[in-house]
């Protein structure tokens, strides 16, 4: 895979924060949520495909992908003293395809749930209901490096939806 220049990267910018965890909380399904997660994961496979040179196809092993591009936005971030705040569509859009793929291929429902007392997306699995936040996963792998690995914490979920 190619080096992602920042300034690329800035031109995919805007959305805001979310909480971390897998957490059962009052779940909420929406059309809607679903229908921007779908979006946001089609224009990652888009993006990756035409300015990375990277093919996704929604299979499990393209996280190990997803991990890639992740460790090498978070060091752009870290060399260019940048926020995450610069990157926050190509976050959304990570997360988005995170989640997507474990909807695909384990189940899942996209919807609101209100950690915090503030309405955020997450992914509702049909495994064990528990709740799933992966664009903040996202977030998580930029500000913590490898402690947030991606692709591990993939694997884990869905070794959960197996058992």
């Amino acid at each position: 895979m190619r080096f992602i220049p920042f300034a690329l990267l800035l031109l995919h910018c805007i959305t805001p924060a979310a909480w971390a965890h897998d957490v059962r909380m009052h779940f909420i399904p929406d059309q809607h949520a679903a229908l921007v997660a779908s979006r946001n994961a089609q224009h990652m496979v888009e993006f990756a495909r035409t300015e990375l040179n990277l093919d996704l196809d929604f299979s499990d092993q393209s996280i190990e992908k997803i991990e890639r591009v992740s460790s090498e936005l978070r060091t752009d971030l870290h060399r260019e003293h940048a926020a995450l705040r610069d990157v926050d569509n190509l976050v959304q859009m990570l997360g988005s395809y995170l989640g997507e793929v474990y909807r695909r291929n384990h189940g899942g429902e996209w919807g609101y749930a209100s950690p915090r007392g503030k309405p955020m997306m997450a992914l509702k699995t049909d495994a064990d209901d528990s709740l799933l936040w992966p664009t903040e996963r996202i977030r998580q792998r930029l500000k913590s490096g490898t402690n947030n690995n991606v692709w591990a914490y993939y694997q884990s979920r869905v070794a959960l939806a197996n058992n």
